[in-house]
């Protein structure tokens, strides 16, 4: 697989940065928007290589093709939000809390990079560009979230709970606030990055986190 390469800043390293990789990361940059944009079906290489202003062929040097490129753009954003999430539960000592720091983390990375949410929807309702491995970028993600559920049942902090009905019920409303600001007409437009209209949802998400993590099925 290509190097997906998560970000141009490299404190830790002496490398230096070349005009090959500002290429490449304006290609990165340019392909989400465009995949999130048109689907991964309308996309095409030559909108990437005019947004990018580059030839084709240039581009290809980089990417073999516009799989290539899914697949760079697609493990860029798991490995960024992934490194996201390692960050926010140094700190968190209960299931529960790990919990609400990986919700609180999506729910901040999607609001900021609407691309990345997009991108994660319409994978979800066309698997196509994954064929017959849907999680082959996701799984460490998904896992990760999987074993913290696992966690929290096993030392009795959660009631019996499929992690995926957890995952669709909060996780989905993540999706669907970073993508729907301007679904419901202009008069009901929002920016999912305000920090106040992002704080209102976060406290309606933290909601819906309690009542699935509640053992009273009343």
């Amino acid at each position: 697989m290509t190097d997906p390469m998560p970000s141009l800043k490299t404190p830790d390293s002496p490398k230096k940065i070349t005009k090959g990789d500002r290429t490449r990361l304006s290609i990165l940059n340019e392909a989400e928007t465009i995949f999130a944009e048109l689907g991964y079906a309308a996309a095409r290489l030559e909108d990437v290589a005019v947004a990018v202003a580059i030839h084709r062929a240039s581009l290809i040097y980089y990417y073999r093709n516009k799989q290539d490129l899914f697949d760079a753009v697609e493990a860029r954003i798991f490995n960024d939000l992934q490194n996201e999430v390692q960050n926010r539960l140094k700190d968190q000592t209960t299931a529960y809390g790990r919990i609400l720091a990986i919700f609180d983390c999506w729910l901040d990375f999607m609001s900021e990079r609407t691309t990345a949410a997009r991108m994660v929807l319409r994978s979800s309702a066309d698997v196509t560009p994954r064929n017959s491995n849907p999680v082959e970028f996701s799984g460490s993600t998904v896992e990760l979230f999987e074993s913290i559920v696992k966690e929290g049942i096993d030392n009795g902090e959660f009631p019996p709970v499929d992690p995926l009905d957890l995952l669709n019920g909060a996780g989905g409303g993540i999706i669907y606030y970073a993508c729907n600001a301007r679904a419901f007409g202009a008069s009901r437009a929002y920016s999912p990055a305000d920090p106040a209209t992002r704080e209102k949802f976060r406290k309606s998400l933290h909601k819906v986190v309690r009542a699935l993590l509640s053992d009273d099925d009343a």
